[in-house]
């Protein structure tokens, strides 16, 4: 046997694969996002997960609650009951 035939191997190579299931209006979404960036929908989702993770590391991201069954009613920032109270 002598040398390895083919296209040697990257360092980083992307082999890790996931599947995504979206509605119309997140698939809308998406596609105004890749032409407003300019950019392919891989690369959009890739761009969004790495600002997603710093996002969590500086606890900036809120996120879901988890067993939520009534997904309109969440509030995403924390509404502070004294200063609510104060408010009216």
């Amino acid at each position: 046997m002598g040398e390895r035939r083919g296209r040697p191997k990257k360092i980083d190579s992307r082999t890790e694969q996931y599947r995504l299931r979206m509605n119309k209006e997140e698939n809308f979404w998406l596609n105004q996002l890749c032409k407003n960036e300019g950019l392919s929908k891989a690369d959009v989702l890739r761009t969004l997960i790495k600002m997603g993770y710093d996002m969590s590391k500086n606890g900036a991201f809120n996120g879901y609650p988890k067993n939520v069954e009534n997904d309109s009613a969440i509030n995403v920032y924390p509404i502070n009951e004294e200063e609510d109270e104060d408010f009216w």
